[in-house]
């Protein structure tokens, strides 16, 4: 019984840390956004659809979860790829609408990423030790 209690409290502690950890998170992607839009009115900087700026913060949020896999787990496990790879391609739907690229000639990097991705998770099942399983 005590050994479950200090087991609950060892996991509410580490949700506290990691709540501090991940505080100033909100705060950097609200500065950054500023940034932009202030070098868009000072430069020539030209956003052609500048509300794609509002894609990075999920996306910034799925890299902060494949960050956070990597330190729980030790390694590269297929959630950190799986993580990486879906933040990538966020963040590059975003500079897609962002900078105005033409989708017909860039749409194959969805298919890099995608077999990036495979190849990851294909590479994390092949050096997996038996006791991992």
């Amino acid at each position: 019984m005590e050994n479950d209690e200090l087991e609950q409290l060892k996991a509410e502690e580490q949700q506290k840390e990691d709540k501090h950890r991940n505080a100033w998170i909100g705060g950097v992607i609200l500065i950054a956004v500023g940034a932009i839009f202030l070098l868009n009115n000072y430069t020539d900087l030209d956003l052609a659809n500048w509300w794609a700026l509002f894609i990075l913060i999920p996306a910034i949020a799925v890299l902060g979860n494949s960050l956070r896999a990597y330190r729980a787990a030790g390694h590269v496990t297929s959630d950190v790829i799986n993580a990486l790879v879906g933040g990538l391609i966020m963040v590059f739907v975003a500079s897609a609408f962002l900078f105005g690229w033409d989708w017909g000639k860039v749409w194959p990097v969805f298919i890099i990423m995608a077999g990036i991705g495979a190849l990851g998770n294909a590479y994390v099942r092949n050096n997996e030790s038996p006791e991992q399983e």
